[in-house]
């Protein structure tokens, strides 16, 4: 009987003890064991001039879309850059490792996969340098979420964590904070019994608690929406530039526009459009029909509107960035586009009266452009010391133009622009263009003298109309001294 018994203890004490080892293993095991990544040094990057690189022939439709969203962060002498690829004929995000110094590609990772070419991948980088990797969504979905570590060797370790987040969002943008942590906004598409459910747009703080979404823009009208903003966040403050895009139809998408603008004092609690005027907004904290109505969110009419447009007003509207000068005014720029013409817009709030105060920059820049005009899709913008620096897109100004299709969305003639703006002077300081293809989707990232920009060029099979496509597309680095370029004349670079 004694040993039947002893027996049986050792088997419950095995027992025991492989289901502890089990979850040692789960919790403790370097996560990196479970997660889907593939380190792939396999395609070369060719190196175009001592300045350009072509990191991939295998770039999605999409590859650098999205200026709205951060896909290039920098970590001491290390830069981290993000596009959504192609492989085997699925969209894989692809995260590769460069070196400011020795301006080389050290090592690149690719990742699961994403839903179709709306799931481009977002970083962020922490005050413990632990980079913050979001991907995948598309209306319908979670956002798949990694974080990573930079080894001695400039490799990263990483590490798959919980997906964010209700099944319906899109465009995960992180920002983080110094000291409050990391904000990740995003669209929201609501899964609601009803046959035209607004749409909604807020923030995560995926540290503190991913999974409560801080519902904050809402729509004014059923069907799709789409808010395309630019956050700047210091402080207690969060800055907020969006356009609102909304009232759509089978026929036309977009009919209303608005650029409106929002800030908050609080962390995100409570918003205003200035110092003086609050907003009526209430987040209930759970994402349901009541809190979707409009008295509880903010509608493009509550903030302080910059811009009206749409279709229904025979233009388009593309929000392209925002700042604070020294006088602590807000200066919010956006493009601006019809049939017979197009603009940049610099619009600044007068802090006393909250009025904003428009110039056009094309009647500054236009004469260098010959025949070309600013078209959507944006880039976005940075600021440094006094030195405003933008990327944008140009594009044949001789184009037959409708009300359906002002911008020309992914015409060959696109080609990508940075310009700046200094002592209230305005200049193109290079054109990266091609002879068949449209270039296109640019994104810009400063640190230091370093200056970064992605852009993607189409291949020549790719259908130039706003659909879902695996062909592949060239994605390419542009990276210099920030002195040298602003010293240049403007220069176009003809990529083949």
């Amino acid at each position: 009987m004694k040993l039947i018994t002893n027996i049986n203890s050792k088997k419950i004490i095995l027992i025991v003890s492989t289901i502890i080892l089990i979850l040692i293993i789960v919790k403790i095991w370097p996560r990196q064991f479970f997660c889907p990544t593939t380190d792939d040094n396999s395609e070369s990057v060719i190196k175009i001039n001592e300045d350009l690189f072509l990191l991939s022939t295998k770039g999605s439709s999409r590859a650098t879309a999205y200026a709205n969203i951060s896909k290039v962060i920098f970590i001491d002498s290390i830069c981290v850059i993000s596009w959504l690829g192609i492989d085997e004929g699925k969209f894989k995000p692809v995260v590769a490792v460069y070196d400011l110094k020795t301006k080389k590609v050290i090592n690149r990772y690719i990742f699961d996969e994403s839903f179709d070419n709306h799931g481009v991948p977002s970083l962020a980088v922490d005050n413990e340098k632990i980079i913050h990797l979001f991907y995948y969504p598309h209306s319908a979905h979670k956002i798949k979420y990694k974080t990573g570590k930079l080894t001695t060797n400039n490799e990263i370790i990483w590490e798959c964590q919980e997906n964010i987040g209700d099944p319906n969002l899109t465009y995960p943008n992180p920002i983080f904070h110094k000291d409050k942590g990391l904000f990740l906004f995003a669209r929201k598409t609501p899964n609601i019994p009803g046959p035209n459910p607004l749409g909604s747009y807020g923030f995560f703080k995926p540290v503190k608690d991913k999974n409560v979404f801080n519902d904050l823009l809402i729509s004014s009208t059923s069907g799709y929406a789409a808010f395309s903003s630019r956050v700047l966040i210091s402080n207690e403050k969060i800055q907020l530039l969006t356009r609102y895009h909304e009232n759509s139809s089978k026929n036309f998408s977009g009919q209303t526009q608005t650029i409106s603008y929002i800030e908050s004092q609080d962390n995100g609690v409570n918003w205003q459009i200035d110092n003086k005027n609050k907003i009526n907004y209430q987040d209930k904290g759970v994402w349901n029909w009541e809190n979707l109505k409009l008295n509880n969110l903010i509608t493009s009419n509550k903030g302080s509107i910059i811009d009206k447009g749409g279709l229904e007003k025979g233009n388009v509207l593309s929000v392209i960035g925002l700042y604070n000068d020294n006088l602590k005014n807000v200066n919010a720029f956006y493009l601006k586009e019809d049939i017979s013409d197009s603009k940049i817009v610099e619009a600044i709030r007068n802090n006393k009266n909250g009025y904003w105060e428009k110039s056009y920059i094309n009647n500054l820049i236009y004469p260098q452009l010959k025949g070309q005009r600013f078209v959507a899709p944006t880039g976005n913008l940075i600021v440094q010391d006094s030195i405003i620096l933008f990327s944008g897109v140009l594009q044949d100004d001789t184009i037959k133009r409708d009300i359906k299709s002002i911008s020309q969305w992914g015409h060959k003639s696109n080609s990508v622009v940075l310009l700046t703006k200094e002592k209230n002077k305005y200049k193109i300081l290079i054109e990266f263009t091609s002879s068949s293809n449209c270039v296109w989707f640019p994104y810009i990232k400063l640190k230091g003298n370093n200056l970064v920009l992605i852009f993607t060029k189409k291949s020549e099979d790719i259908n130039l109309s706003n659909v879902d496509t695996t062909n592949e597309t060239e994605v390419f680095l542009f990276h210099t001294k920030l002195d040298e370029l602003l010293n240049k004349k403007h220069e176009k670079l003809i990529l083949l």
